[in-house]
């Protein structure tokens, strides 16, 4: 039960699955909402790192 890597499409699936699940899924299978939610995901990843490199 383990990934040898993560890559974008593993990174909007969690996030899919995650988000949806908090809202009801009401953004399920919507693109756009993955890739904000994505997008938003790697700068909190970009920001931890610059605040605690």
């Amino acid at each position: 039960m383990g990934y040898s890597k993560i890559d974008h499409s593993d990174v909007a699936v969690v996030l899919r699955d995650e988000v949806s699940y908090s809202v009801g899924k009401r953004l399920l299978n919507c693109e756009t909402d993955i890739n904000h939610y994505e997008y938003v995901a790697l700068g909190q990843v970009k920001k931890h790192g610059v605040e605690h490199s």
